[in-house]
């Protein structure tokens, strides 16, 4: 979810990590991501919209950032302190607590699937 909520900003015209989003460009995000939702499963918006709430406060108070993030994995410099952080990779220490742990593809995630080719259609 941060990581839709990250691309619309940027979409919609914030332009560094640091800058402050707002109002009309968080409800546009809002209304964007509900709208999904509640197409697909009502029962969530709640619960949606609390996570993006959530998503925004999160990155107001994350006081130290100067980059949105490299999703190569690379180490940041002693200055540097991303919003996004490759998953499954540890960022060092000083961003812990104040990093997006993102997946950066899909690949593998559905390796318990198995297909089968079907030869008719009845």
């Amino acid at each position: 979810m941060h990581a839709q909520v990250i691309t619309l900003a940027r979409y919609f015209g914030v332009a560094l990590d640091t800058d402050p989003i707002d109002k009309e460009i968080r409800e546009k995000i809002k209304e964007i991501l509900i709208a999904k939702v509640s197409r697909t499963d009502t029962n969530e918006v709640e619960s949606t919209e609390n996570q993006i709430n959530k998503i925004f406060k999160l990155w107001k108070n994350y006081s130290n950032l100067t980059d949105w993030g490299n999703m190569g994995g690379y180490d940041a410099s002693n200055e540097e302190c991303f919003l996004l952080y490759p998953f499954g990779k540890e960022p060092p220490e000083r961003m812990k607590a104040d990093v997006f742990k993102t997946l950066t593809s899909m690949r593998n995630v559905d390796v318990e699937c198995q297909g089968d080719i079907i030869s008719g259609y009845e």
